[in-house]
């Protein structure tokens, strides 16, 4: 079994004793996120002449102004 913490640690089942949640987890708690779910933009559309836009890591919300098609959610399941 890997050691890995998932994607930027954002699995869904803490293995770590002294983390006992998940990001996801905290911010549903905190009422800082609606859906647990998060999103990556590896590359973004350039917005100015030195097309220096980056990618994003959204928390709790897909961003419809970047979504093209409709998204593929893959269910996670518990190891």
């Amino acid at each position: 079994m890997s050691k890995a913490d998932g994607v930027f640690g954002l699995r869904c089942w803490a293995r770590n004793p002294v983390v006992m949640s998940s990001i996801l987890n905290v911010l549903t708690k905190r009422g800082r996120i609606d859906q647990q779910l998060f999103t990556f933009r590896f590359c973004g559309k350039p917005e100015s002449p030195k097309g220096d836009h980056a990618g994003d890591l959204v928390f709790g919300v897909i961003r419809s102004d970047f979504q093209n098609s409709q998204p593929t959610y893959v269910r996670i399941t518990k190891p």
